[in-house]
């Protein structure tokens, strides 16, 4: 289904949205990872899919301890970005650049291998109201499925 067909909360242009993560002031030069394309690679899992892009970090990760890291969070790995999916582990020690919103987590799961992703930069504020419309947008499906005699 395409993007724009999902509903007021997603990004009509397919843009994945994200937050800055705690090590985002590591990164080289941020707004390149807005301005290019990222493609997933043949490393896709339920735990995270890897991308194909170059983010360049102003220092390593050496001394970084293991953090935790959530669903959406966006590594950066000595071999690439990983963006972590649902089953992930609940620690990592590389640099988390940023964190997909929690809206659009699920749609990182309808990529297949070499597809392009962009990213977008939100606000906190946006982010909440981006899941507080797919909530909403939820809650009516059910009761459509409900209304036509589907179980909830």
């Amino acid at each position: 289904m395409p993007f724009s067909k999902l509903g007021d909360w997603a990004d009509p242009a397919g843009r994945i949205r994200v937050l800055p993560g705690p090590e985002y002031g590591r990164l080289e030069e941020p707004r390149l990872v807005f301005n290019n394309s990222w493609r997933t690679t043949q490393f896709i899992n339920k735990m995270g899919m890897r991308l194909a892009g170059e983010f360049r970090l102003k220092y390593g990760p050496e001394g970084m301890i293991s953090e935790a890291v959530a669903d959406g969070t966006v590594q950066l790995t000595p071999e690439g970005p990983i963006v972590l999916l649902r089953h992930r582990q609940t620690t990592g020690g590389y640099p988390r650049i940023f964190n997909v919103i929690s809206a659009d987590v699920d749609l990182l799961g309808q990529y297949g291998t070499c597809q392009n992703i962009r990213f977008v930069q939100v606000t906190p504020d946006q982010a909440r109201e981006f899941a507080r419309r797919k909530e909403k947008a939820l809650e009516q499906l059910a009761g459509l499925a409900a209304a036509a005699g589907g179980k909830d």
